[in-house]
């Protein structure tokens, strides 16, 4: 018995280690364990980019500390801040823009967030487009990020880009290395145009 628990905790820790999408799997447990008919486990199956996961990740802290109206903590992942959060006598306005951010984006999942580019300097996690509720155009979602020297993401922007459905190139992203950075000063152009002045 002791084996069978074994064999099945290793396939956890292995299938979480390397993997990215749930897996349930349930597997009967032997007789006498106190009325216990499976054991449950949850296992990651797509290959997990750690890149990624850590943009999400800060992504997502981003929005658990805008919820919680915590600026203190919004500093500390962002790579810039808006002048009203910026200044003390505009807190109340802040703490409202905090509060639309983490109502708007609630429903956002890493899942939504197909595609990713980055490089040492930055991170662009693209959604795929989506129709809008009037069927008559797509809507993509960009979330961008600069890095820390230790490569670690700070939350910079976000872009909605709204197109018609007729249009060819249904990204709204440019993910073309020799041309999203036509400055060639290492920072993509759609990054560089989320800095404030």
């Amino acid at each position: 018995m002791k084996n069978y628990i074994g064999v099945a905790a290793a396939l956890a820790v292995v299938g979480i280690f390397f993997y990215g999408q749930n897996l349930n799997l349930n597997l009967p447990l032997l007789n006498g364990l106190n009325g216990l008919n499976d054991l449950n486990l949850n296992l990651n199956l797509s290959p997990a980019d750690p890149v990624t996961a850590a943009a999400w990740n800060t992504f997502d802290q981003y929005r658990k500390y805008a919820a919680e109206g915590n600026l203190e903590g919004v500093i500390s992942i962002s790579h810039q801040l808006s002048e009203t959060c910026r200044n003390p006598e505009s807190r109340e306005e802040c703490n409202r823009l905090m509060t639309n951010v983490a109502e708007f984006t609630k429903e956002f999942r890493q899942t939504d967030f197909k595609n990713a580019y980055y490089d040492e300097k930055q991170i662009a996690l693209v959604s795929d487009p989506v129709e809008t509720a009037d069927g008559k155009a797509e809507v993509q979602i960009i979330l961008f990020f600069t890095r820390r020297e230790t490569g670690e993401p700070k939350t910079l922007g976000m872009r909605f880009c709204f197109k018609s459905k007729s249009e060819d190139n249904k990204s709204c992203f440019n993910s073309d290395p020799a041309t999203r950075d036509l400055d060639d000063n290492g920072w993509w152009d759609s990054v560089e145009s989320l800095f404030y002045k």
